[in-house]
């Protein structure tokens, strides 16, 4: 059950009960003063339920106890005018039953008055939130391999054409920044990861960390989407797993044999020990990876075929 409801139904009990019981109230002794209790009563509940009732948000907010708190602290303090009320009337002195609605009226307006304030803020936040995140599920992230660089620019200029807003290593990495934190920054702050796919990025670490960490949040949080798009087949050929990881492994090897060589002269290889464990994760997650891309409709952009691709690319992202 969202805040919006939760509040509402403390809020409309609270009215339904005080509305009943003023309207059996009114042809009693204090007819003459029963203007005052309705008064008291609209200016108490009406704001607030119009806030929640014109509100087209589901949630009003984070805050979700304290609104709920606040609105039961309401209804409550409003029974309480209403005990105070029947303990202070007398029968011989009518002009009695205004006194608890107008000592309370000091407290419970501005209480009532704020509590709409709040409801009326949080709404907007919320509604500020949801923008953020469609514009956030908009932004497209073009992640390649450098070799692959004039088609990745080729891309970020067509997408560019359309108002996407883009992430690119290229124009948003800062001088000096990491990588590693760039990626997952880009990852994070994006909604789409356009992946640039060839022989090149799919031997690159780099490439297939980028890969890697879309397909763990598409599957785990389902907030995310991977538009692969190929300047090149290569991916689809059954041995191609094989001997890519033969590719990888010759790389391990030789960074490996540089290791023992700094070793030999007392040299420290933690640069050289970062690349190899990400060669070794790209090695291990190659297979899933190529298997999700055989497994989705991955666009070519090659020659003729680039125009047509951009278009699907630009709907997808829109409809995102």
């Amino acid at each position: 059950m969202t805040t919006k409801r939760r509040c509402g139904i403390i809020l409309i009990l609270g009215f339904s009960l005080l509305f009943l019981f003023l309207t059996g109230i009114s042809f009693g002794s204090a007819t003459n003063h029963i203007y005052w209790a309705w008064l008291w009563f609209i200016i108490i509940y009406i704001p607030l339920l119009t806030v929640l009732f014109r509100s087209k948000q589901k949630k009003i907010s984070r805050k979700d106890k304290l609104l709920e708190i606040l609105s039961s602290i309401l209804v409550l303090s409003t029974f309480f005018v209403i005990w105070a009320m029947l303990q202070l009337y007398d029968d011989n002195n009518p002009s009695t039953f205004r006194k608890p609605f107008i000592i309370s009226s000091f407290i419970l307006f501005p209480f009532s008055w704020i509590l709409t304030f709040l409801m009326k803020k949080n709404e907007t936040d919320s509604s500020s939130i949801e923008n953020d995140v469609e514009h956030k599920n908009q932004r497209v992230f073009i992640s390649y391999n450098h070799k692959d660089k004039t088609d990745a620019l080729k891309i970020y200029a067509r997408l560019k054409l359309e108002g996407i807003e883009l992430i690119m290593d290229e124009f948003d990495m800062e001088v000096g920044e990491d990588i590693n934190e760039f990626i997952k920054d880009s990852i994070s702050n994006s909604g789409i990861t356009l992946s640039v796919i060839s022989k090149n990025s799919l031997s690159s670490s780099w490439v297939g960390k980028e890969t890697k960490d879309t397909l763990f949040l598409l599957e785990y949080t389902g907030d995310r989407k991977l538009i692969g798009c190929y300047t090149d087949n290569e991916f689809l050929d059954p041995e191609f797993v094989k001997d890519a990881v033969k590719e990888i492994d010759e790389k391990i090897e030789k960074l490996q044999n540089l290791v023992d060589a700094q070793r030999d002269l007392k040299v420290d290889s933690t640069n050289l020990n970062v690349e190899i464990t990400r060669l070794t994760k790209l090695r291990n997650n190659l297979p899933d990876i190529i298997g999700y891309l055989k497994s989705v409709l991955c666009l070519d952009i090659r020659g003729y075929k680039f125009e047509e691709s951009m278009q699907q690319i630009v709907k997808s992202v829109k409809e995102q």
